[in-house]
């Protein structure tokens, strides 16, 4: 080996053990992530940084930004001797050797057959690794995600699944990929996931909604149920009537009061974000709604119901929500705009999914497997998506054609209106349950709803100037 200059001590022996490794590799070869070099060598990232690009400007090996790092230097010569021994290659633990494809698993859903679509698409593309997708159904999970199993890519219908099925740690933190993930199109705020409102990114959601009339439209046909295409209250409340007896061995499950400010498109805070204004005008509509669902048709448990069911630790995916959208009326504060509960199917899974892409941490192609999200949430993914399903892409300039102007100007006003302090602060987090407990003492009779706004108007705008103020 020729010498290095300005390489001593452990820097050069550093740089014989990944020249050694280089050679030993066919052309063409990614080499380990870096976590798993630093690990295997005893290395700092600095230290293992400097060999790197010595052996890309001695054009041994290829960096491609976001792809990996890649041998491009021939193999050493079959009777060359080297640590791999007299052959010249080595076992290659990061199996690389006779792997040619990423894993992509998708906890099954009604309406998973999307991500089939994106895959081909995505391996029609020629990536420098191809994903292989495997459909897993319950009964698998646990030997999927086992103690001594490893993924490269996972699918979940929803937050809780996710944490449900995996064992604390094993998610690779996505935040440096976002920090220099410059999309063609402004994505919704929510599509980032984390485990904690202020813990790391986790999750990505690519898709904003899917709904229990876009996947389980059998279920209304079975019952001879017509629903036009922006259905009144009177016909939303009809169908559900006839539904429920279909579920009767389900729990009735909810995301909670406050979800419906944010999917209504109701502001709670003005645009700058430093002020809640709780007016009566705005909000009768919708908690006469609530008040019909909750108190007159008995389609929906009240807030601290769910609560209870949720902490007792039972499970029953209480707030594993599933919930029937239907968008209708001209504007948002129309009184005829309403989103109605639903019950979760028998076996505990949701009619509504907002699934998560999540990347393992100890996938050893981080970098590809960020290269498909980068795809799914791209022009291209979202268009297949927005073709796909009856659901607004995260990307806010594509919008189907078969989704209702209503739809889109409330998806719209979720991302503008108070939607992102809400989700960045732990205080208004916080806050969630005071308002949710505050509007089950209306629907109960035991608040006037002038308290009731002035409360909460009281309540939050404290927790507000507390916010702003640290």
């Amino acid at each position: 080996m020729e010498d290095v200059k300005g390489l001593k001590g452990k820097s050069r022996l550093l740089y014989e053990k990944v020249y050694e490794l280089v050679i030993s590799l066919p052309p063409g070869t990614p080499l380990p992530p870096v976590h798993w070099l630093k690990r295997e060598y005893r290395a700092g990232y600095s230290a293992l940084n400097r060999v790197l690009k010595l052996l890309e400007a001695e054009g041994r090996i290829a960096i491609r930004k976001n792809k990996g790092i890649f041998a491009v230097e021939p193999r050493a010569d079959a009777n060359t001797k080297n640590s791999a021994g007299e052959s010249g290659t080595i076992s290659i633990p990061w199996s690389s050797q006779g792997k040619s494809l990423a894993n992509i698993y998708v906890h099954k859903y009604p309406g998973c057959d999307v991500w089939k679509k994106l895959v081909q698409d995505y391996n029609g593309k020629s990536p420098i690794r191809k994903l292989e997708l495997s459909f897993i159904e319950d009964k698998k999970l646990k030997s999927v995600f086992g103690e001594d199993n490893d993924f490269d890519l996972a699918v979940f219908p929803s937050h809780l699944n996710r944490r449900f099925y995996l064992r604390e740690n094993n998610l690779l933190e996505m935040d440096r990929y976002i920090s220099s993930f410059k999309p063609e199109q402004p994505l919704y705020d929510e599509i980032w996931d984390r485990d904690r409102i202020a813990g790391p990114v986790t999750g990505v959601a690519p898709f904003i909604s899917m709904t229990l009339m876009a996947y389980r439209r059998d279920i209304f046909k079975k019952k001879n149920i017509s629903l036009s295409a922006y259905p009144l209250p009177g016909e939303i409340l009809k169908a559900a009537e006839l539904l429920k007896n279909d579920f009767k061995d389900s729990t009735y499950v909810f995301l909670g009061y406050m979800s419906y400010f944010f999917r209504m498109g109701l502001p709670l805070v003005n645009d700058e974000g430093n002020k809640l204004t709780f007016r009566k005008n705005k909000v009768k509509p919708l908690l006469d709604f609530l008040h019909e669902v909750s108190v007159k048709k008995k389609l929906s448990p009240f807030c601290s119901e769910s609560y209870r069911v949720y902490s007792s630790g039972e499970k029953l995916f209480s707030m594993n929500a599933a919930m029937l959208e239907c968008p209708v009326g001209s504007r948002l504060d129309d009184k005829e705009y309403g989103f109605l509960p639903m019950p979760a199917l028998k076996n505990g899974s949701e009619p509504l999914f907002t699934p998560l892409i999540c990347i393992g941490r100890n996938t050893f192609y981080p970098e590809e497997c960020w290269s498909f999200i980068s795809y799914v949430l791209s022009e291209e993914g979202q268009k297949i998506i927005a073709e796909t399903c009856m659901g607004l892409p995260a990307a806010r300039n594509i919008l189907p054609s078969h989704l209702g102007t209503e739809k889109i100007e409330a998806m719209k006003n979720i991302v503008s209106r108070g939607r992102v302090v809400y989700r960045n602060s732990i205080t208004l987090y916080e806050a969630r349950f005071i308002i949710e407990m505050l509007i089950e003492r209306w629907l109960k009779g035991l608040m006037p709803l002038e308290e009731l706004c002035n409360e909460i108007e009281n309540r939050c705008n404290r927790f507000i100037t507390k916010f702003n103020n640290k």
